[in-house]
């Protein structure tokens, strides 16, 4: 007995990706949650998750560039260059401790791990510091 060749239930082409939504004022791609009953048992919820996944990405891009980040807001007001020309000049007479409690003063933030970040970022993943014995010195 030969098997049967499988029937196509449908003409649509899964390598081409789908760009055409219909928008008849239903929730198709506004809330998208499997948990929910009325969207598990909907019949394009695959569809409409790419939809959602689409529209959630395009309002994130849109906040963030618009927004800048708050990290980045309280340490503008740092003068890294002169930060950086006295850690030269004073190759290892500084510590880690005083670094930290300079970049503090002088920026708007007094957390103390946002600032420790910002040290590591751009202080030592440039290459251009290492800490020795505590110590910070020029490379």
């Amino acid at each position: 007995m030969s098997r049967k060749k499988r029937e196509s239930k449908t003409n649509v082409d899964l390598l081409v990706p789908v760009t055409d939504y219909k928008d008849d004022g239903s929730c198709f791609g506004k809330m998208w949650n499997m948990k929910n009953t009325t969207c598990s048992s909907c019949a394009d919820r695959i569809l409409c998750g790419v939809h959602f996944q689409n529209n959630i990405k395009k309002v994130i891009s849109k906040k963030e560039s618009q927004k800048k980040f708050i990290d980045l807001e309280c340490f503008d007001s740092i003068p890294l260059a002169k930060i950086k020309s006295l850690l030269v000049k004073h190759s290892g007479q500084y510590s880690q401790s005083d670094l930290l409690q300079l970049i503090l003063a002088k920026s708007k933030s007094k957390n103390k791990r946002l600032a420790n970040a910002y040290i590591k970022k751009n202080f030592y993943t440039t290459n251009e510091f290492k800490v020795i014995n505590e110590l910070i010195v020029k490379l």
